[in-house]
């Protein structure tokens, strides 16, 4: 299995395989920067330069090339619709009642969306946790992989990917801010039931003053978090004792949660395990997440029927898109504002009002008519221990059972399974964990200083004064140059040699590097060279 997370910025892959009794472990790793404005707000606005990111991504895997056809994604979070909303006492929850609730909070009518709901037992009663994702976006991205016969068997977006990543370590009654820093901040307030809120906003640049702000927000919901999760490139360099004091509530980086080598992603691999071929390891936070959430059965699968889903849209959108093309954005929905932030919908013109309100009056109809729920609503619910069994445990029974009946046939049939949003048998555990195999990518430590470590550049191409120009940005990042040349012969790719004590600089080193070289070997370097690093530039 293939699994992509995206973002505005960047595709991160990992590639699984089982083996003989069902053991995954991790065979290749990608990551692949995006051009500006291929993809804003998780809405595709670039189909050729996107497909041709995902296939070089492809192609320069590590350690080796992916092949795989079937792939789990993950989205960013921006156009989701998440909503939580309480059930009066007096109220009997079907999907008739549901359907009238959401209508409250999503810009469109519930049949332009593919949508969900789980129904969960808190302090004060029943709570209602509502879900759903626009169908022309599912579509987009359908449609954007079935052009190289890429199939999409999972689909969801970020908030829940980072509430996989996390739900090991959220107690119940607890809850915790996931908080990922770029030019515009994704915050996901988490609890033990999934993502409770979600929203965004530009960075001021200044990260205290957009914690606070964040802060502020779910303090003015009654919301506050237990703890605070800070992710992507912003959060390396972040001080977490002076946030941890000026907030009142415990800071971590998601880059030393995942360092934790006790962490395991798949059965048996930890992350001391883990080769991404020098890629830091923070970077697949979403992907890791998203290897437990396709194997969970109480989270909704975004992609479960897409033959329906294609059918739904083709009768409820203006405009259809050609199974062979991608438009964007597909949105249609009229609103500029992205849908990230669940904002209460406190009026409407009247004319909307009345055919919003016919549209449910028909859903509930149709409702009645089926037996349990309308094909535009799912219930997903909390898989039970009983409901899967362990692979290796069928596997000794199956071989037992085939020495004992020679020349016959076994049909195990699993029971008790829930036909609802998805079907995938979970893992032993959900609890985050690991990547393909060597040495484990150090978080970068916010004491270091570049002046420490003497860099060697080296040419390995035909590109006249490639060396230099290389050499004299680093300088200019404040490291200690070395060598400036050429190497002794052509390098295909970029390698950074480095000493065994110097290799708590790389993700410092990956990061001042990653615009000009996406992708970088890493290997070792002898301890009796002059410099601490060598960077050969390749093709």
């Amino acid at each position: 299995m293939l699994y992509l997370s995206l973002t505005d910025n960047s595709l991160e892959l990992l590639e699984t395989k089982k083996g003989l009794i069902g053991d995954e472990k991790f065979v290749s790793v990608s990551r692949k920067l995006l051009k500006e404005k291929v993809v804003e707000l998780g809405l595709i606005t670039d189909s050729e330069g996107l497909l041709s990111a995902f296939r070089e991504a492809l192609t320069t895997a590590y350690p080796k090339e992916i092949k795989e056809k079937q792939i789990s994604l993950v989205l960013p979070g921006d156009q989701v619709v998440i909503k939580r909303f309480a059930v009066p006492l007096e109220v009997k929850v079907t999907p008739d009642w549901i359907i009238k609730e959401a209508g409250k909070y999503l810009p469109q009518d519930i049949s332009h969306y593919e949508s969900y709901f789980k129904e969960i037992s808190g302090k004060n009663g029943k709570i209602i946790l509502f879900t759903a994702l626009p169908l022309s976006l599912i579509l987009s991205y359908h449609h954007l992989f079935s052009r190289d016969k890429i199939k999409i068997n999972f689909l969801s977006v970020a908030p829940f990917s980072v509430y996989a990543f996390l739900r090991q370590k959220i107690a119940e009654g607890e809850t915790c801010l996931y908080a990922d820093l770029d030019k515009h901040e994704r915050y996901y307030l988490l609890d033990y039931e999934g993502p409770v809120t979600v929203f965004h906003k530009k960075s001021t640049g200044k990260l205290i003053t957009d914690l606070k702000s964040a802060l502020k927000k779910l303090d003015d919901e009654k919301l506050k978090p237990s703890r605070i999760y800070l992710a992507g490139e912003k959060s390396l360099e972040a001080k977490i004792e002076e946030l941890s004091e000026t907030l009142s509530l415990p800071v971590e980086k998601m880059s030393q949660l995942i360092s934790d080598n006790r962490m395991q992603i798949l059965p048996g691999q930890t992350m001391d395990k883990i080769d991404t071929g020098g890629v830091p390891l923070f970077y697949f936070d979403k992907t890791f997440g998203l290897i437990n959430l396709a194997k969970l059965s109480d989270v909704p699968n975004f992609a479960s029927d897409l033959k329906l889903i294609e059918e739904r849209y083709q009768k409820t959108a203006s405009a259809v898109i050609p199974a062979d093309e991608v438009k964007i954005p597909v949105q249609p929905a009229p609103e500029t504002k992205p849908m990230m932030e669940t904002v209460e919908v406190t009026s409407k013109e009247e004319t909307v009002v009345a055919e919003e309100k016919s549209v449910i009056e028909k859903e509930t109809e149709k409702i009645k008519e089926e037996p349990l729920i309308s094909e535009n609503i799912v219930e997903y619910k909390r898989s039970q221990p009983g409901m899967f069994l362990n692979k290796f445990v069928w596997f000794v029974i199956a071989l037992a059972l085939g020495l004992l009946t020679v020349g016959g046939f076994l049909v195990v049939r699993q029971k008790g399974s829930i036909s609802l949003p998805f079907l995938a048998s979970p893992t032993v555990t959900a609890t985050p964990t690991a990547v393909p195999t060597v040495t484990p990518t150090p978080t970068i430590d916010a004491a270091l200083k570049r002046k420490d470590l003497t860099v060697s550049v080296l040419n390995g191409t035909d590109k006249s004064g490639f060396a230099r120009t290389t050499a004299d940005k680093l300088e200019k990042d404040g490291y200690t140059l070395g060598t400036v040349g050429n190497a002794e012969e052509d390098s295909k790719e970029t390698i950074v040699r480095i000493k065994e004590s110097k290799k708590n600089f790389l993700p410092l080193l990956f990061s001042d590097l990653k615009e000009e070289f996406p992708t970088v070997k890493t290997e070792t370097l002898p301890s009796d060279d002059k410099a601490d690093a060598v960077l050969i530039l390749g093709q």
